[in-house]
Order: structure tokens, then C-alpha cells, then sequence
């Protein structure tokens, strides 16, 4: 038994994807997004835009470094860093 036994070979993938781009027309499946919800986004958008363009596009470098800090302490909650976790010694090994 080879170490990649579990995996699919390459004729099982080719034959899966070709199955698959030929069901799912025929299945019929409608993707397409209802013009009132389409709409509806596309007026979010435009509003977050609008409402956040200076943020988007300051004047100024000044204006950049003023909103620097703020955005940075966003962007460290939005991704879970925001207290940062305490730093552990590290302590490489070479082999």
C-alpha cells in the first residue's frame, strides 16, 4: 500500500470534475440573485462607500498618519489579535 492510498488518483478527480460541470447544468440550479436584493446591495455598497471615503482615500499623508492608529487597532480586532497575546521566549534548536 502506497502512503497516498487515501487520496484520489488523478483519473478519479478528472472524471469527478467532468461529472460534476456536466451535472450541475442539467440539474438546473438558478444562481442568478433576485433584482430586488441585487438593489438592495448595490445601494449598501454605494452608502459604505460614501459614508467611508475619506477613510478609504485620505487628502493627505497627514491625514493618513492621523487615521493610522485607529484603523490599525480595527483591523488588530477584526482578526482576534486585539489584546495582543502575550509573547512567548523562543528558543530555537538547530540540528
Amino acid at each position: 500500500m502506497t502512503p497516498y492510498a487515501e487520496y484520489p488518483s488523478k483519473l478519479q478527480t478528472v472524471l469527478y470534475l467532468a461529472i460534476s460541470m456536466i451535472a450541475c447544468p442539467v440539474l438546473g440550479a438558478d444562481w442568478s440573485i433576485p433584482t430586488e436584493l441585487q438593489r438592495y446591495f448595490e445601494s449598501e455598497v454605494k452608502g459604505i462607500e460614501t459614508r467611508h471615503h475619506s477613510v478609504m482615500h485620505p487628502a493627505n499623508a497627514d491625514q493618513w498618519e492621523q487615521q493610522k492608529p485607529g484603523l490599525r487597532r480595527q483591523l488588530a480586532e477584526m482578526l482576534g489579535l486585539d489584546p495582543m497575546p502575550e509573547r512567548t521566549p523562543l528558543s530555537p534548536v538547530v540540528t
